[in-house]
């Protein structure tokens, strides 16, 4: 009883999951029906627009990106993303948008509430991925340079 309760339990919460993250845009926030019923004459399909237009990993990509280069070397658009990511400040970040929307200038109504909750919860989630993935890349570095001069 216990041991198919729980089983029961993972598979619905994997369930969850699997829905959550095919129909709802993990960068916007922009659900599937939301995004279909907002009437695009021209632009992508949901599925495009949640896995070319706002794809997390080139999000991930840029913020490692900026972590990189020298600050005194960005141009204005990265020191006013560093600037938020440093501030914690998401607004950065298409919200309820993308650029198909705003170039047809279609105002989506999403039935939700306003997801600050979730963006909270979700910044805390990325903080700890773009540190882990930090981490990572730290290491990666220490390992290529070792190669290298074990090479020389």
């Amino acid at each position: 009883g216990l041991m198919v309760d729980t089983f029961s339990a993972l598979r619905e919460e994997a369930e969850r999951r699997l829905d959550t993250l095919e129909n709802e845009c993990f960068v916007c926030g922009f659900k599937r029906e939301s995004y279909d019923d907002a009437g695009l004459v021209h632009g992508p399909s949901f599925d495009s627009h949640r896995d070319e237009e706002h794809n997390p990993w080139n999000y991930v990509f840029y913020f490692a990106y900026l972590r990189r280069k020298d600050p005194t070397e960005y141009n204005g658009v990265e020191t006013y993303v560093w600037n938020k990511i440093e501030n914690g400040d998401l607004s950065w970040l298409p919200v309820r948008t993308s650029f198909a929307i705003q170039n047809q200038g279609i105002l989506v109504k999403d039935d939700d509430d306003d997801g600050s909750g979730k963006l909270s919860a979700d910044l805390g989630v990325i903080r700890e991925g773009m540190q882990a993935f930090d981490r990572r890349m730290e290491s990666l570095e220490v390992s290529m340079k070792k190669l290298l001069e074990q090479q020389l």
